[in-house]
């Protein structure tokens, strides 16, 4: 398909539905043991900057990536969590157990911005770590589908959240390619760009990273760590690392993501 052909609106309206907002707040009764770990890595320098970053929590976007019977996979970015590890102590389960982790459902927030509710106190579903490699920045999180409230009353949401597919190739440099985001207050937010180049990051640096990136030309935003990138065929082939420059960012590749794919299956 030539990429004048590509409907990138049908892409958007197919993957929409299964891009979640993410919560990490630290639990009140591990914060002491957090504060502990986040002045061991120092990662953060500044005490100061360290201690609101920590209280602050983080926020980032997910989507959908398996379907079990109970509920859904979540995959999303660890970075943002990165005053909490360096590369000779990397994130783990354990940690992630020490904060409250919840996500909130693209169809609860469509009714909110569709009524203009400008009050609406949001229904956050609770999760839970699953997994984490933050060599790889990334973090997996189950949620069970009884969770995810619809807005107007308590009930389930029954609306679709179909997992989207990882693609293990590295994309062609040059293509274009589509992420979805969720920023904060700014939910479905779709953003165009093409693929530089795919380089490596090896492990001279403060957190581990030992990864592939793509280089997008594409502008992003803050809290939209996580998102994912498609390509033309609507497959994810990178989720959001961070930025180089306002008009320069860079993703995981999807090889390093579809590794997730097959334990999925096996659960």
């Amino acid at each position: 398909m030539a990429e004048d052909d590509v409907d990138w609106t049908q892409i958007f309206d197919r993957v929409k539905g299964s891009i979640f907002s993410i919560r990490f707040v630290p639990k009140q009764d591990n914060l002491e043991q957090l504060q502990v770990l986040a002045d061991g890595v120092k990662t953060v320098k500044d005490e100061e900057l360290r201690r609101n970053k920590l209280r602050k929590g983080h926020a980032s976007t997910g989507f959908v990536y398996y379907s079990r019977p109970t509920g859904l996979l979540i995959m999303t970015s660890a970075h943002g969590l990165n005053h909490l590890f360096d590369a000779s102590r990397p994130l783990t389960l354990e940690t992630l157990g020490m904060m409250d982790i919840t996500v909130l459902c693209d169809h609860q927030e469509e009714v909110i911005q569709e009524a203009r509710l400008v009050n609406a106190v949001r229904k956050y579903a609770t999760a839970r770590a699953e997994g984490v490699n933050s060599n790889k920045d990334t973090i997996v999180l189950s949620v069970d589908s009884i969770n995810l409230k619809n807005y107007s009353d308590d009930g389930v949401c029954v609306q679709a959240h179909p997992p989207i597919d990882i693609s293990p190739n590295t994309p062609i440099v040059g293509r274009q390619c589509m992420m979805v985001s969720w920023p904060s207050n700014m939910p479905r937010m779709v953003s165009m760009g093409e693929i530089v180049s795919s380089r490596g990051i090896g492990m001279q640096n403060p957190f581990g990273y030992n990864m592939t990136v793509l280089e997008v030309d594409m502008r992003t935003e803050e809290s939209s760590s996580g998102a994912p990138l498609f390509n033309s065929n609507g497959e994810v082939i990178g989720i959001l690392q961070g930025s180089l420059s306002r008009t320069r960012s860079i993703f995981v590749t999807g090889s390093h993501l579809h590794g997730w794919v097959q334990p999925a299956d096996d659960a």
